[in-house]
């Protein structure tokens, strides 16, 4: 749900940010970077507090990290917002 939530918005942010497509390319990478970064910790998180309060948790933090998607206003503002969404989608 939260990176569906994130492909409608990507043209309007390149348009709102003045970004070309190479820059786009660039904060679409940070995808991947919050995805390798939070997997080794995933399986600690979960052992340690259980499913259900990271699912909980996980699903309150994405709900504060997408509104974020629309009202950043800078391309590293949009690049740490892209970072932990993903970071908190692959929890």
């Amino acid at each position: 749900m939260g990176l569906a939530s994130w492909a409608p918005v990507v043209p309007y942010v390149k348009q709102r940010l003045g970004i070309d497509d190479g820059v786009l390319g660039l904060l679409m990478l940070l995808i991947g970077g919050g995805a390798l970064f939070i997997m080794p910790f995933s399986t600690i998180l979960l052992n340690k507090f259980g499913t259900r309060k990271i699912i909980f948790l996980s699903g309150i933090t994405l709900a504060l990290i997408l509104p974020m998607l629309l009202i950043a206003n800078s391309i590293i503002t949009m690049g740490i917002t892209l970072f932990f969404l993903v970071c908190v989608w692959e929890e």
